[in-house]
């Protein structure tokens, strides 16, 4: 869901010196190590190994440290959620107006209870103005964040004498 490609990827990584650094470097607290290190570019190189059963007990993530570690994962590269509240008001939208008119055609058919049609659609148009505010409040919060962040627009891997100059 994030956009970058993490599937056999863990924590146990051997980083060099400029890796270690650029990683260090970046200004943000809350941090997904695994997306951020695949997120600076740098050349990699994958070492297989099969990983030896544990010794001794057992680990110490609870249930609700391994949600909350997956939820700020996703939330620090990915703006889906947000993408699917914005879906979701656009079908909550689409529900509404047939709604309506379902209401209306039952209204003046005379098969609607008296008040019910006004009841539905008040309700029907603030249910949807919110979702479309949230979707919208959403989409700001997102791109501020994008800013607090102030994650590089890039990463030099290498500086290069030019010109005559000396390193």
């Amino acid at each position: 869901m994030s956009g970058l490609q993490l599937q056999q990827m863990t924590d146990f990584k051997l980083l060099d010196r400029n890796a270690i650094d650029a990683y260090l470097s970046l200004p943000e607290g809350s941090r997904f190590f695994r997306g951020l290190v695949f997120w600076l570019g740098y050349k990699e190189m994958k070492l297989e190994f099969t990983p030896l059963e544990r010794m001794h007990g057992a680990s110490s993530w609870s249930f609700k440290q391994l949600y909350r570690y997956a939820k700020d994962s996703l939330i620090s590269f990915s703006y889906i959620p947000l993408k699917l509240t914005s879906y979701l008001s656009l079908g909550m939208l689409v529900f509404a107006l047939l709604l309506t008119i379902q209401s209306l055609f039952n209204k003046f058919s005379g098969e609607a209870q008296e008040g019910f049609t006004t009841v539905i659609i008040v309700q029907l148009v603030i249910g949807c103005s919110i979702m479309f505010g949230l979707s919208n409040i959403g989409t700001y919060l997102a791109k501020i964040y994008d800013e607090i962040k102030s994650r590089p627009h890039y990463i030099i891997s290498e500086k290069t004498a030019r010109h005559g100059q000396a390193l």
